[in-house]
């Protein structure tokens, strides 16, 4: 049981990555879906409905949305800290924006 259970451990990755939010929030068996092109193009599919989320200092006062959360949107720019599970999948732990959307 603890052989299993500590490769199954090796299996998932942890990681921080960045990039431009391509598709909006996504519900699916309550858990929030954004897409995100890395710039040089790959996509990840990223479950956010866990994160805490913030702006970056980078962002003006005038540019954000009143719910850090309200922000991860189409054309936002994000830094995504986030482990890999078993299948896969990445279910971010924080997320930065560190560009707000387009309004």
């Amino acid at each position: 049981m603890f052989l299993f259970s500590l490769s199954a451990l090796s299996l998932a990755a942890n990681g921080s990555f960045t990039g431009q939010v391509v598709n909006g929030p996504n519900l699916d068996a309550n858990k929030k879906w954004v897409y995100v092109q890395g710039p040089r193009g790959p996509v990840r599919r990223v479950d956010v409905s866990a994160a805490k989320v913030r702006f970056g200092a980078s962002v003006s006062k005038k540019d954000r949305d009143a719910k850090p959360d309200d922000a991860i949107r189409e054309g936002a720019q994000v830094r995504v800290t986030a482990s890999q599970d078993g299948d896969g999948e990445w279910k971010a732990s924080a997320v930065e924006i560190v560009k707000a959307p387009p309004q």
